[in-house]
């Protein structure tokens, strides 16, 4: 019975992820800009590379920091993504999918 048990789990732990990336509202954009930061990593003097980039969207724009990760998509190639809070997932050109923090959010003003 315990051993039913650790199956079922394994099961569930299995499907989880993949059922939830089905229910993302995927948006279309486009990578329009990346800028890199330099942050001090510690007592050593040493620095790390974070890297910025703007993402815009029919509505809103997002400026995203994904940490010490370089996406693999080109500037101004569309893009795949969905927010979720303050996260934002990619779908890189590799079909990864890579998660960064939404440092702003710029509305876009109807002319």
């Amino acid at each position: 019975m315990n051993s039913l048990r650790w199956l079922l789990a394994a099961a569930l732990l299995t499907v989880a992820p993949h059922a939830n990336a089905a229910k993302r509202a995927w948006i279309d954009g486009t990578l329009a800009r990346m800028d890199v930061r330099q942050y001090n990593a510690g007592r050593h003097a040493k620095t790390e590379d974070h890297y910025i980039y703007t993402i815009d969207a029919p509505d809103m724009g997002y400026v995203v920091n994904f940490n010490k990760r370089i996406l693999k998509t080109p500037i101004n190639d569309p893009i795949r993504f969905d927010v979720d809070g303050d996260k934002l997932k990619v779908v890189d050109t590799d079909r990864k999918e890579r998660t960064g923090k939404i440092e702003q959010r710029i509305r876009k003003v109807a002319q």
